[in-house]
């Protein structure tokens, strides 16, 4: 899958964590940053 390479080359490249969200899902980015349980899943080093 590409956007896993993807996901890959920025953690290993310094990015402190990635971040996997659901675009179909409304205001997805709104709800991963300012709630506790986020609706996506965060990757880090």
């Amino acid at each position: 899958m590409i956007h896993q390479n993807l996901l890959q080359d920025g953690i290993q490249k310094g990015v402190d964590s990635v971040h996997i969200l659901d675009g179909r899902t409304e205001h997805s980015i709104l709800l991963e940053i300012f709630t506790n349980s986020g609706i996506g899943t965060m990757i880090t080093h």
